[in-house]
């Protein structure tokens, strides 16, 4: 599985941020996304 974290990519400032790639920024946003990924498709069963 693909995250933002994993490919690296800035956090721009459309999302929020300063256009400046921060790690730790990049990684919580990423484990958002999988979490509420993960929640649709348990509400889906």
């Amino acid at each position: 599985m693909e995250t933002r974290a994993m490919l690296g990519a800035p956090w721009s400032a459309a999302e929020g941020g300063d256009g400046v790639a921060d790690p730790d920024r990049l990684y919580t946003r990423s484990l958002r996304e999988d979490l509420e990924e993960a929640r649709d498709k348990l509400l889906k069963l």
